[in-house]
């Protein structure tokens, strides 16, 4: 269960955007501070305010620990979201369900850049 998943109402919500639309350092920089007018406009406290800053943190934190995958097919770099290996590549251009397998082509297996010819 993430941190933003404990949280309830008007802090949640709030939460659920600052984890939505603010980096890492963006949150960082907000804790230092204080909440402002705009911020108490979802309805909450100062406290509850900090609170969802805090949560909305640690989730991304959380998010960025697990570790970068790339399509096979198409290059594409990206980190699973919620910890789970997605079914297709994230990449709109691709959405490949094989971004996770090698490539295999006419008798040989392509295992990043070394090549492993198949006799038979």
């Amino acid at each position: 269960m993430s941190e933003i998943d404990k949280l309830e109402g008007q802090t949640q919500k709030f939460a659920e955007a600052c984890y939505d639309q603010n980096s890492i350092n963006e949150l960082i920089d907000a804790l230092v501070q204080t909440a402002d007018k705009t911020d108490c406009e979802w309805g909450i406290s100062a406290d509850e305010w900090k609170i969802a800053i805090q949560a909305a943190l640690k989730d991304k934190i959380y998010d960025r620990t697990i570790e970068q995958q790339t399509c096979n097919r198409c290059g594409y770099v990206f980190y699973p979201k919620n910890g789970k290996l997605p079914q297709t590549c994230p990449n709109p251009k691709c959405r490949s369900p094989y971004w996770n397998k090698p490539r295999h082509v006419r008798g040989i297996i392509n295992h990043g850049t070394a090549q492993v010819k198949i006799s038979g």
